[in-house]
């Protein structure tokens, strides 16, 4: 089924669902989507491995226009999302791609671009509103949903020239719904890791990590609250960047909580990631929180990207670890490069706390009834909690494979009388996390963490507002599965934090291509026109 089909109101959908068709939607418009004419081939662009930087040479020199580009990225998602490979990591193609991509060949034309994204095509998650696009967070319950206005995100986004192309898939609610498979959601489905179907795309930026992994946009955006960015760009081989809390707006993205939640950004390379990023911070009246990012205007994260910045780093790693015996020798193999780029190594006693799950219920209660109120059309029927929950009852068969469990204690909360139980929790979790991390820091001199991929799900990052950065770091022997490593930093040192993943990087082996891993996965992806040809790329005629 194409992408680009009409869209399908509810009652539709549920029918199919409940027939076991998984549906791709496109974006809700009078119009149709425009679709794409530009062979992803005929570019001669390595969608794979293409950077930012690459992508802007070939803009400069006239070598395609940012609408050929956008069309071929267009074409390469209708490629692999649900033919060839079927990753079914896109749920929607943006309606408004090609208007935006010859915005950015005006622009050009007139000598008046906007930095190094624009007319690059980026993807979103699909729980960040697009005005007149959908916002399904995943769920059939928003099918509908189509946003009135932008987010922050996508002003940002917009200010910088990019194209937003498409809509990630996404775990439901970002994971808040219930016990879901990792990537799975009741609209989208179960998207597949290119690097071997059969392994965990983990989540909930599933989509937003293979579309990235697999070439999809130059970069994708994701969301975190606790480990949605970091842990699916483990599980790709991919950068993932989760910011310190307060850089970047999360005005008008579905929410799971006020103190945690935060946009983030995955790219191919620590570079390109920070170019993303770079893009999307800035302050935002509507979101308290950005007055971090009002105490730091202008901060370019691409301006400490050397490979002498991990010299004289004093970098903590977890002690005591038990590890299998693949994950111990890529392990070693990290701290071996942390130690080649030029930091010095410390063992330390990681403290494990207590995670404020009544906390983060109560604000996914009360920051989801704000969104279905304030965020959605007059007229979307679904206005609060308790009426999600309401349609996830009506149609458990094509809701709740996984179930729900979260959303439905999330409708028990007492809203008149929670807050102050809520907040105590919280500020009893901050207080043991911030002495665990301050008395480190101060102790051992550390200038900040590493951890390994089983160690990925830092509570302190979310809690406290701290960065982390995700640097793929090699392939396990057995199954060549991607592995990660997270980098943590101090709340408002992202600069520097970069910094140190890109040393690593450099330092470090070269990120490998999904089909470099996993060929069988990619071959005849589009399937060539002559016999010659498909003899060449070993594809039945």
């Amino acid at each position: 089924m194409s992408i680009h089909s009409t869209r399908p109101r509810r009652g539709m959908v549920i029918a199919a669902l409940a027939l076991s068709a998984v549906v791709v939607l496109s974006a809700c418009t009078a119009t149709a989507t425009p679709t794409p004419t530009t062979s992803p081939r005929s570019l001669g662009i390595d969608f794979e491995t293409a950077t930012i930087a690459q992508l802007q040479a070939g803009l400069t020199a006239g070598d395609y226009s940012a609408v050929e580009l956008s069309d071929a990225y267009v074409a390469r998602i209708e490629s692999v999302n649900t033919t060839g490979p079927s990753l079914r990591a896109v749920q929607s193609i943006v309606s408004t791609w090609r208007e935006q991509a010859q915005a950015a060949d005006a622009r050009r034309k007139e000598g008046t671009t906007r930095g190094p994204l624009d007319g690059v095509p980026v993807i979103v998650k699909d729980n960040i509103d697009i005005e007149g696009q959908v916002t399904s967070a995943g769920s059939l319950a928003l099918a509908d949903n189509v946003a009135v206005s932008n987010s922050a995100v996508a002003d940002r986004l917009k200010a910088a020239g990019a194209v937003i192309i498409a809509k990630s898939t996404l775990v439901e609610f970002a994971f808040w719904n219930g016990a879901d498979s990792w990537g799975y959601s009741s609209l989208g489905g179960q998207p597949l890791n290119p690097y071997d179907a059969s392994y965990s795309t983990s989540g909930s930026s599933a989509g937003s990590a293979i579309a990235a992994a697999a070439g999809l946009a130059a970069i994708t955006v994701g969301s975190d609250t606790g480990g949605s960015v970091i842990t699916p760009a483990a599980h790709l081989s991919v950068v993932g960047y989760r910011p310190s809390t307060g850089l970047i707006s999360r005005t008008g993205i579905v929410p799971i909580t006020d103190f945690a939640d935060t946009a983030g950004v995955l790219g191919r390379t620590v570079t390109d990631a920070a170019l993303g990023a770079t893009a999307l911070l800035g302050a935002d009246e509507k979101d308290p929180a950005t007055d971090l990012a009002a105490r730091h205007p202008g901060l370019d994260l691409s301006s400490g990207l050397d490979t002498a910045a991990l010299k004289g780093a004093r970098i903590g790693i977890p002690a005591g670890l038990s590890l299998d015996d693949e994950e111990s020798t890529l392990w070693a193999k990290s701290i071996e490069t942390l130690q080649k780029a030029g930091a010095t190594v410390v063992s330390v006693p990681w403290q494990a706390t207590t995670h404020p799950f009544a906390t983060v219920m109560y604000q996914f209660r009360t920051s989801l009834d704000r969104y279905l109120t304030e965020r959605t059309a007059s007229d979307f029927p679904i206005k609060d909690v308790s009426e999600l929950a309401d349609f996830y009852r009506e149609h458990p068969q094509e809701t709740q494979k996984y179930g729900a469990d979260n959303l439905f204690t999330a409708e028990k909360v007492d809203v008149a009388t929670g807050a102050a139980g809520a907040d105590a929790v919280l500020e009893q979790a901050r207080t043991a996390m911030t002495a665990n991390v301050d008395g480190l820091v101060t102790q051992y001199d550390l200038d900040a963490f590493v951890f390994p991929e089983s160690f990925a799900i830092v509570l302190e990052a979310p809690i406290l507002g701290m960065p982390e950065i995700s640097v793929p770091s090699g392939y396990q022997a057995k199954d060549r599965h991607p592995y990660g490593v997270t980098f943590l930093g101090e709340r408002g040192d992202d600069a520097r934090l970069f910094g140190y993943a890109y040393a690593y990087e450099q330092a470090g082996e070269p990120r490998k291509t999904p089909s470099e891993i996993n060929p069988t996965m990619w071959r005849c992806l589009e399937r060539p026109s002559t016999a010659e040809e498909q003899a060449s790329e070993h594809c039945l005629p």
